[in-house]
């Protein structure tokens, strides 16, 4: 399972729902910041608010499938079906799997109010490779990393010397090369790093989840 961070400032969020003062449409306050988080949504890379929605339909559409096994109308005996009983619960797993692995992005209203003091910034395009599974990398990086997934890094000039402390950045546009190589673009979580100088051709970094090492990048 994949932790989340804050599309603000980078922090963990608890995945605890109490922890994270829920709202409306799967939005949720950081207990850090204070800022509001939403699902992911850009256009180009699926709707996360639209994934949400139609997961909960499917979980509420999967309790009706279980009115031929329950009183008064017991029409199915689930001990005679275990097939069908495996089916359900493991297509149940799948869709909330569905849902928590969306990450978070940063409120669309409260963006704009702030977009007029957050400084210019900057993407830069990036090859990464993952760590393999042995190496306590993901089991299938291509099916748990997601668009929009925030990572902290740690920043490498071109002759290996570090550069910067760790600092979150945010995967988009990623494109995959083989299940364990992908180009994708990078931008530090934090308003205010400057991303000058950690994004210059041939500079490089390494991304850490639940500190361990599961990927190495080069920037483009």
């Amino acid at each position: 399972m994949l932790i989340h961070r804050c599309p603000w400032c980078g922090e963990r969020l608890p995945f605890s729902s109490t922890s994270h003062n829920q709202y409306k449409n799967g939005s949720l306050r950081c207990p850090k910041c204070n800022n509001i988080c939403v699902a992911y949504s850009k256009k180009s890379q699926g709707n996360g608010r639209n994934r949400t929605k139609i997961s909960k339909i499917i979980l509420i559409l999967m309790l009706f499938l279980w009115i031929p096994f329950r009183a008064p109308f017991s029409i199915v005996k689930w001990w005679q079906n275990p097939f069908l009983c495996i089916t359900v619960y493991l297509f149940f797993g799948i869709t909330l799997l569905w849902i928590w692995y969306i990450p978070y992005d940063r409120d669309t209203a409260q963006k704009n109010q702030k977009e007029q003091i957050r400084p210019e910034t900057y993407k830069a395009h990036v090859f990464i490779s993952w760590e393999s599974h042995k190496n306590e990398g993901f089991l299938c990086p291509k099916l748990q990393v997601p668009n929009g997934e925030i990572f902290p890094a740690c920043f490498m000039d071109v002759n290996g010397q570090p550069i910067s402390t760790a600092l979150c950045v945010v995967l988009e546009n990623i494109h995959w090369e083989n299940p364990r190589r992908c180009t994708c673009t990078i931008q530090i979580v934090l308003d205010t790093v400057s991303s000058k100088n950690l994004f210059q051709k041939g500079n490089m970094f390494n991304l850490y989840h639940n500190y361990r090492l599961i990927a190495k990048g080069t920037l483009q």
